[in-house]
């Protein structure tokens, strides 16, 4: 399961698992969800970067919750050959957990690297523009980054070598 090459089809049915697992969880707990991936161009995704930027970001995201006075009702989190996956129902309103995870996203030197959406009670992910916050940055230029990957204007290798840049760095700072 690690370090395969995943085909489109494959992401695409790990997409709708995650959406249908989160319906679940919506209904059984009535509370708005933390959906955790983390952001890795190309054909394989689950490997040694990915799993490390996972298990920082559930540490994370814990101690955000905890700190922001947010109680967890319910945690899960896997390894699949389609990327690691975590997902959180919290006690809470959806778009003050947006704003928490905005905050994650915008201020930990790995923040960019997860993808971390809301979704609300009505199914839907809560968007930064609803909580008054700009769209996400490219890792490469800064620019806005759903501009950037609709156009290609990086190549995957560079996203890639510019993931393990900070992942390293991260390391060697933890380190220290």
């Amino acid at each position: 399961m690690l370090n395969v090459h995943i085909t489109l089809q494959q992401l695409l049915e790990s997409r709708e698992h995650r959406v249908a697992r989160q319906r679940l969880i919506l209904d059984r707990f009535g509370f708005p969800l933390v959906s955790v991936t983390v952001v890795q161009p190309g054909e394989v995704k689950n490997n040694s970067n990915s799993r490390f930027l996972m298990a920082i970001a559930r540490q994370e995201i814990a101690a955000k919750l905890q700190e922001s006075g947010y109680q967890i009702l319910w945690q899960w989190h896997q390894n699949l050959a389609t990327g690691p996956e975590a997902l959180y129902s919290v006690k809470t309103d959806a778009t003050a957990l947006k704003s928490c995870c905005i905050e994650l996203e915008e201020h930990h030197p790995l923040g960019r690297l997860w993808d971390i959406d809301v979704i609300d009670l009505d199914e839907k992910p809560v968007s930064r523009d609803m909580v008054d916050r700009l769209p996400r940055r490219c890792l490469i230029c800064n620019a806005d980054a759903h501009r950037c990957s609709r156009s290609r204007e990086h190549s995957q290798d560079s996203l890639t070598d510019e993931i393990s840049r900070r992942v390293s760095e991260f390391q060697q700072l933890s380190k220290c």
